[in-house]
Formats: structure tokens, sequence, C-alpha cells
């Protein structure tokens, strides 16, 4: 018998790895403590809680390697923005009156609903081919805005959504950074919207509450990687900054 023959032949048990065999990988990031590479991350809160801006603001700092509110990026990474909530012009005027467009680097690419392309449909699914081979070449940060925008599946089912998360997932596991913008609940005490398997899914889940006219507080209610954290934040001249920060 062949050794190939040999393996084939032996109980499936004795090829799965043992788990003193495991290879633990540093952790790289996009943005340090809170945006890992080949993770899910998921940003939720009610409407006007500045989550759209803040995602801008941390694109802002991955795609120029520099920061995002006191938080360094390592390096300049690909950015790709599929965008299904705010308008052209929305964006547009936000993006300009901030002065952002010249201190990004030129692989920004943002994808609003107002694109026109023939393979338009099947590049917004998730589980897409088209996705998948950006994330092999780039090797970046997709930021997905918002959730109930890229599914025709029932938020509150669980199955369902799971089968919808597993898409997110498998795409970070090509070793991007998979960052969802989502809603909050209209229940006050819920963090999120939707089926508990939204979360459950995902590595890193934010929830994010509007404190002042323009100060929100930035928490953790799920890290995988290690004890839940929050910070204050203010948006001052378009940016980010923690608060008490100059």
């Amino acid at each position: 018998m062949t050794p190939k023959k040999a393996i084939e032949a032996s109980p499936w048990w004795s090829r799965v790895t043992q788990i003193g065999d495991l290879k633990a990988r540093e952790v790289e990031w996009a943005i340090e403590q809170l945006i890992p590479m080949g993770s899910v991350v998921l940003f939720a809160g009610a409407y006007a809680t500045y989550k759209s801006w803040l995602a801008r603001d941390a694109c802002r700092g991955i795609a120029s390697g520099d920061q995002f509110a006191g938080f360094e990026c390592p390096k300049p990474r690909s950015i790709l923005y599929l965008d299904r909530e705010n308008s052209e012009s929305q964006v547009a005027r936000s993006w300009k009156a901030k002065h952002w467009a010249d201190e990004l680097s030129a692989d920004f690419t943002y994808f609003g609903d107002w694109v026109e392309l023939p393979q338009r449909r099947e590049i917004l699914d998730p589980g897409s081919s088209e996705l998948a081979e950006w994330a092999d070449a780039r090797q970046g940060v997709i930021v997905f805005d918002t959730l109930t925008r890229f599914h025709n599946s029932k938020e509150n089912d669980n199955i369902a959504m799971a089968r919808v998360m597993e898409k997110f997932v498998a795409l970070a596991r090509r070793g991007v950074a998979v960052v969802i913008l989502h809603h909050r609940g209209k229940n006050k005490e819920s963090v999120f919207r939707g089926a508990e398997d939204i979360v459950g899914a995902v590595d890193i889940a934010y929830a994010i509450e509007r404190t002042g006219a323009a100060d929100i507080e930035l928490k953790q209610i799920k890290n995988r990687m290690n004890r839940e954290s929050s910070w204050s934040l203010t948006l001052r001249e378009g940016r980010f900054r923690q608060a008490g920060a100059v």
C-alpha cells in the first residue's frame, strides 16, 4: 500500500491536527486594539450615532497608515467600502469637506449604490467570488454599510442569519478584515438588532452610544481575543479623538 493510500485508509480522526500541534499566529492589526486582520468586526448603534462617520474615519487611518482616534494603523492597507446606506452626494460632501482625499493612498475603492456595473449584484453578495478575488489580491479591509442591505433573510431568524454570517466569516478567513455596520434594536436594552447569531458569528462586536452632540462611547460587547474595553470618543473637525486628547 502506498503512503497516500495508507493515509486515506486511516481513521478520519487520525488526520485531524492534535491540539499540541496547533500554531498560534501573531495578530496583525488594521487598527491596533480595535480591528484585527482575518476577523469579522461588528459596529452596532442606533440611527445618528455616527456609525458611517466612524467607519470612514477608521478607513482614512487604515488607508494612509496613520492613526485613528489615537490608535495606530501599522501600515497602509487597501480599502473596499461597500455603501448601500448613503447617497453619493452625502458621501462626497462629508469626504471633501474634511479634506480626507488628499491623505489617502490610491488603493481606496468606494462602491456605493450609485455605481453601475454588469456584475453589480454578484459583487455585493458577501459570498461572491468577486469579493473573494479582491480579498486574495488586496489583503485589506472590506466595509459593509449596513448589514441589512446585504442580505434578504429575516434578521430575527437565528438559522437564516447564521447562514448569512457564514459568508462574512468565510471572507474574513481569507485574511482580510471584514467590518460590518449594523443598527440597534428598537428595544433600548438591546445593543443590536436581530438574531443572536449575528453577534455570535463575529470576532469583535462594538456597541456605539451617543453621549453628546459630538460624543460617543465605543464599547466592546464581545472580544474573542482579549477582555472587553470601552472608549469615549469625540468628533472634532471630521475626525474622532479620544476624550481629553488635544
